[in-house]
């Protein structure tokens, strides 16, 4: 899901992905990178001639957009799950997550034996 509710006026974006569909990644091949307008003047500088395709999010935007930026947060959930070194199995559900929560989900995991 992606919801930015201190930012009213950006439309929510959810995103599902099924491993055991006929094409699995053919939704999420599309998922640009995304910046949200507020934050766009403090990354300029680390972007440089990439920011031309990062996708720019902004109040009032096309609802695509957003359903857009909720797949590229699928595409990021499983890239940092790719540490674990084997299938994901099971249903997750990621709200107002990012590189960060992710990281800390796999710590959780890890420091209470939960990886089998």
């Amino acid at each position: 899901m992606f919801h930015w509710p201190h930012l009213p006026g950006l439309p929510i974006g959810i995103g599902e992905y099924e491993a055991d569909a006929a094409d699995p990644g053919r939704d999420l091949l599309g998922a640009r990178s995304y910046l949200v307008e507020s934050e766009k003047e403090q990354v300029r500088s680390l972007l440089g001639p990439v920011q031309e395709q990062v996708m720019l999010l902004r109040p009032g935007c096309a609802p695509e957009l957003a359903q857009e930026a909720a797949r590229h947060k699928i595409v990021d959930f499983i890239g940092d799950m790719m540490v674990l070194g084997r299938r994901l199995t099971g249903r997750y559900v990621a709200v107002r997550a990012g590189h960060r929560i992710h990281h800390l989900f796999l710590q959780h995991l890890a420091n209470n034996d939960l990886l089998g």
